[in-house]
């Protein structure tokens, strides 16, 4: 009976191994295929992404901040019995797992004619998970490439924006652009691909419309005219408003606002700059927002990696880019080490950008600061629809014993120079703080002193510093931070050793950063990276 159990052992392994070496076979000769074949092919080809069911959502999320999800296809299982025209063409990711666990998820990215892609599916592969932001997960994910005869025969096919272009420009005298010297070709190539859709809003990049064309066209027709596209474009996704993205001015050059009293700077990161060109936006307030306006404004919302996230465009960013940092906070197991529940704090919210993360995560409870009272109330939404219990607590309400035991996020609409005496207040009643998150652009300098007071001083803990730098400086950078933080940790000591209070011996306490992690490129050379700065309590690390 023994003997019969390891022969069919032996023979189950064979089989096992056998089909192994099978795919292992099928899969090179693709990458053979796909190397050979990919310069002698007829138009682009189009890649899809084999990606295991644990990262579909991250994947997806990161495909649509960039408008390179390909909506026409749906995302489906993979199967030796579905692959139809799709190879696996560069490294084994899910191939080494159970397929049931893998999904195709289709791309508007295509393989550059440049050379050094098409014969090195490794280094396309490279290249496409970089644009996404998922290079870190190379061995988990494999490239599908679509093969040319089935490809669809122009870029509607790909594009919903592009096929209602197409329609418009159809529909207009047949010599208005030979009139004007161009032609609709001129007008499809200079528009971009990419876009943003938080539902009911499409955002479009700032230069849809910028190249010589498109103006010298938009310049010439009706009202009407240009009505018809903007509704084109906005239905043919299946929403009501359109608008022009732009960068966060820094600066309060254009729009002064009585909401931002700080001269002018543009601390409270308006998006002043976006431009509503369909459907009801509201009229800008320059006032300070009360609960009409808040009603009466418009809206929109997104979910990522599962969390709901709600926010006014006209008054409140929103960066699609940050979602690899937020899945990274998600799976952070430094906030349940040790079984300890902890606070976390983030020192500039925003709508929950960050926050909802750590609240998602299984911390405790999440204290905020946020200046900007639309972000507020984005926040406040935002908490509801993810079922958090939230309570918004203005500048003026200086009550220090109000019931926090309910609440799994507490907002502070102040500046989070307050954070380290509210949080002194409530010290006894809620779980040591130890995470603070510092998420400003281009840089959180001016919160990492309040940082250093009001992480948990005893056990420690991490402070997550956001900040823009170019790739080249990242090393030196990396050390004046250390060095700042160490400055602010000493001076804490100094204050303490200092004081009338005797306490028991104090360990030294050290500072490192653990880790540097990019979150996406900001400029030219120049990246949104998040420090992960850990700093030592006064206790022994086992207490």
């Amino acid at each position: 009976m023994a003997r019969r159990v390891v022969k069919k052992r032996l023979a189950d392994t064979a089989r096992s191994v056998a089909l192994t070496a099978t795919r292992d076979i099928q899969l090179h000769r693709a990458r053979q295929q796909l190397v050979r074949g990919c310069t002698a092919m007829e138009g682009p080809l189009q890649i899809a992404l084999l990606v295991p069911r644990r990262l579909v959502k991250s994947v997806k999320s990161a495909l649509e901040a960039r408008g390179a999800l390909d909506r026409t296809t749906r995302i489906r299982p993979w199967s030796d019995e579905a692959q139809g025209p799709q190879v696996p063409s560069s490294g084994h990711g899910c191939i080494g797992e159970q397929q049931a666990t893998c999904c195709i998820v289709p791309t508007l990215l295509h393989i550059p004619d440049d050379d050094e892609y098409t014969t090195d599916s490794e280094l396309l592969k490279r290249k496409a998970l970089r644009e996404i932001g998922f290079e870190d997960q190379f061995p988990a994910i494999s490239l599908v490439v679509q093969r040319p005869h089935l490809a669809p025969s122009s870029a509607a096919a790909f594009n919903p924006l592009t096929a209602a272009l197409q329609r418009w420009l159809h529909a207009l005298p047949t010599e208005l652009c030979p009139s004007l010297g161009i032609t609709p070709d001129q007008l499809l190539h200079s528009f971009p691909k990419s876009y943003s859709l938080y539902y009911p809003l499409v955002l479009l990049p700032a230069n849809a419309f910028a190249s010589l064309a498109w103006s010298e066209l938009l310049l010439v027709i009706s009202s009407e005219q240009k009505l018809g596209l903007y509704n084109g474009l906005t239905t043919a996704l299946n929403s009501t408003h359109l608008a022009l993205n732009a960068p966060i001015p820094l600066l309060n050059d254009d729009i002064e606002t009585m909401l931002d009293r700080a001269g002018r700077e543009n601390i409270l990161r308006t998006p002043a700059k976006l431009q509503p060109l369909y459907g009801e936006f509201g009229a800008r307030l320059l006032t300070k927002p009360d609960a009409k306006d808040f009603e009466s404004a418009f809206w929109v919302s997104t979910r990522q990696n599962g969390i709901y996230q709600t926010w006014a465009p006209l008054y409140t960013m929103f960066s699609r880019g940050n979602i690899t940092e937020k899945a990274r906070i998600l799976n952070s197991t430094s906030l349940r080490s040790n079984g300890i529940q902890c606070s976390a704090v983030d020192l500039y919210a925003g709508i929950g950008y960050f926050a909802f993360s750590y609240a998602a995560a299984g911390v405790e409870r999440v204290f905020c600061w946020e200046l900007n009272p639309w972000s507020v109330e984005g926040l406040e939404r935002g908490a509801k629809a993810n079922k958090w219990d939230v309570r918004v607590v203005c500048e003026a309400d200086n009550s220090g014993s109000q019931d926090v035991r309910r609440e799994k996020i507490v907002v502070f609409q102040e500046d989070n120079v307050n954070a380290p005496k509210r949080l002194q207040a409530w010290k006894d009643r809620v779980p040591p703080v130890l995470h603070v998150n510092c998420g400003l652009l281009p840089t959180s300098e001016d919160s990492w002193q309040t940082a250093v007071k009001i992480l948990d001083e005893a056990r420690g803990g991490w402070v997550h510093v956001h900040e823009n730098i170019a790739g080249k400086d990242i090393e030196h950078r990396t050390d004046e931070i250390l060095k700042a933080f160490g400055g602010f940790v000493s001076e804490e000591s100094s204050a303490h050793e200092g004081s009338a209070h005797i306490e028991p011996a104090r360990a030294p306490r050290a500072v490192e950063c653990q880790h540097v992690q990019r979150v996406k490129w900001f400029a030219p050379g120049v990246a949104h990276y998040v420090l992960d700065i850990w700093i030592s309590g006064t206790l022994p690390v086992n207490v």
